[in-house]
């Protein structure tokens, strides 16, 4: 028997939304989404002007983007002011939340999740499967430090158990 998400997934494939300047890490984005054995619409954009024109005249069921330059912090506050119950995903590896840590106003008020930078496979399933919390939630500048080495280290030894 079908579960009712899998019988809709098939009938409105997900769509999501990717801005981020960098083409390699925007490559391996949707190298990784590819891998999945559902239908997933990806709609890529590398400026404002484009990203807008996309959210504009598209539904989203997930927008990620990266969170490292003045575009991204700009595309958020107006992608927020025009929806804000989106669900947006913050690629970064800055501590930068755009909350100022108001981890409570955040989840209340917004579907904003923030991301350590670089993003996993293993993160990226939680995601689709709408079971990813937030990395920063509630973390110091030296613990959103350490998370960073400790996902960098992990990409390069996954065999290596923290």
């Amino acid at each position: 028997m079908r579960h009712f998400w899998d019988t809709l997934l098939v009938q409105y494939p997900m769509r999501i939304l990717i801005y981020d300047n960098n083409r390699q890490d925007l490559e391996k984005f949707c190298n990784m989404i590819n891998l999945y054995p559902i239908e997933i619409i990806v709609d890529k954009a590398s400026d404002y002007k484009d990203i807008l024109y996309f959210f504009d005249n598209h539904y989203y069921d997930k927008i990620f983007i990266d969170y490292n330059d003045d575009i991204g912090k700009k595309l958020v506050n107006k992608i927020i002011e025009k929806n804000p119950l989106q669900k947006i995903f913050l690629l970064s590896d800055k501590d930068d939340c755009p909350l100022e840590k108001n981890c409570e106003l955040c989840k209340n008020k917004f579907k904003k999740n923030i991301i350590i930078k670089p993003l996993s496979q293993n993160q990226l399933t939680k995601i689709i499967s709408r079971k990813f919390t937030c990395e920063n939630e509630f973390l110091s500048t030296k613990e959103f430090n350490l998370e960073k080495i400790k996902k960098r280290v992990q990409l390069e030894y996954p065999y290596l158990k923290f």
